[in-house]
């Protein structure tokens, strides 16, 4: 079946979702762009072209630019955008990783097996949820892709074409085979005891085969414990026991059932103990009375007003920053205030969420300890 996709809001949307202002009879550059330089980007102006992967420009060929694409589950499709001139205003959110005020050549990916945090990678699984999932049936289909300056006010108002590109997708939906579709058997040094509680064996066979078959998205791996007893473990996707996982926030939750655990149990007397009762704060930089005055509370409810957010690259406390420190606990706590709201009721700071997020991922456990 063919199918032509031109979802020219959704896709204007997914590739930029700008505001530029390069208006008509314009004379003068608003900012010193970086140029058109490679011999690539100048015999490609107002082109979008596709790729298999991240191929930086100074290795990238015309024979690397796709004219179809096999559009799998788990696939690495990128495009580079070549432009005549940058895009002076854009409503990206800041942590989007590009400086579209100076740019004029770039590469973003679709769909990405890297592990890739794009703003790119969202917006197009934002059009596969909104219309492109069931548009995208089994067969053949021309994807186009269009970017155009917008201004969004009472109403939306769309210049000309600045880039475009098209591509022939193929789509073949996967197949779960019966070894995929099969109830694992539990291997032996878990750790865990096995159970012997029997369960509905056909539901997991169900949900195997709706995560073989891609229904049930990126999920990895099912560990069920029930009553101390390790019931089923089931992995897929290419993980296994031993795969390990960036969990991110998922860690909030337990930290924060630890600590109600620990109040109940003693250890810790309530939740509005403060950070000094905890570390001797002077030692670490920055240090201020209402660094010291920080509540379990403040951190557990993400209120702090310690300075750092992943939205902002330049920030103190932001997570790139963070990653290459011997001890990430002392990297939290030398991180200075910010005060962004003051709560007159109460008279307390509060900070960016962002950094509240990393606090209690690494300082609360490090209480708790």
């Amino acid at each position: 079946m063919n199918s032509k996709i031109r979802q020219r809001s959704s896709l204007l949307a997914l590739v930029i979702a700008l505001i530029s202002v390069n208006a008509k009879g314009q004379i003068h550059d608003l900012v010193q762009t970086d140029g058109i330089v490679h011999p690539l980007h100048k015999a490609n102006i107002g082109r979008i072209i596709f790729m298999n992967g991240n191929i930086p420009l100074d290795q990238l060929k015309e024979t690397d630019f796709l004219t179809s694409f096999a559009l799998k589950p788990a696939s690495d499709l990128n495009i580079r955008v070549f432009l005549a001139n940058s895009i002076y205003s854009e409503n990206l959110h800041h942590g989007a990783g590009l400086h579209k005020s100076t740019t004029t050549t770039y590469r973003v990916p679709l769909t990405s097996t890297k592990g890739e945090d794009w703003w790119a990678i969202y917006l197009w699984n934002r059009f596969m949820q909104n219309g492109g999932e069931k548009e995208l049936t089994e067969g053949t289909h021309q994807l186009s892709i269009e970017l155009r300056p917008y201004l969004k006010l009472t109403e939306l108002k769309v210049g000309e074409l600045i880039a475009s590109g098209e591509l022939t997708l193929t789509v073949k939906k996967p197949r779960a085979t019966p070894a995929e579709i099969a109830i694992q058997q539990i291997k032996p040094n878990s750790g865990w005891p096995v159970s012997t509680e029997q369960y509905h064996k056909k539901k997991i066979e169900a949900l195997n085969k709706s995560i073989a078959e891609y229904a049930f998205k990126e999920i990895n791996s099912i560990v069920v414990i029930k009553n101390g007893k390790l019931l089923i473990e089931e992995y897929c996707n290419g993980a296994n026991r031993e795969t390990m996982y960036d969990t991110r926030s998922v860690g909030k939750s337990f930290t924060s059932t630890l600590m109600g655990m620990a109040i109940r149990d003693g250890f810790i007397k309530n939740d509005t103990q403060t950070l000094k009762e905890f570390y001797p704060l002077s030692t670490f930089q920055h240090n201020a009375k209402a660094k010291e005055n920080t509540r379990i509370k403040d951190l557990l409810t993400m209120i702090s007003a310690f300075n750092g957010s992943d939205a902002i690259s330049e920030s103190p406390g932001n997570e790139e920053n963070m990653y290459p420190t011997d001890n990430w606990v002392k990297f939290a706590l030398d991180l200075p205030l910010t005060i962004v709201i003051t709560a007159k009721a109460c008279k307390r700071t509060y900070g960016h969420p962002q950094v509240d997020k990393m606090m209690q991922d690494y300082i609360l456990p490090a209480v708790l300890q």
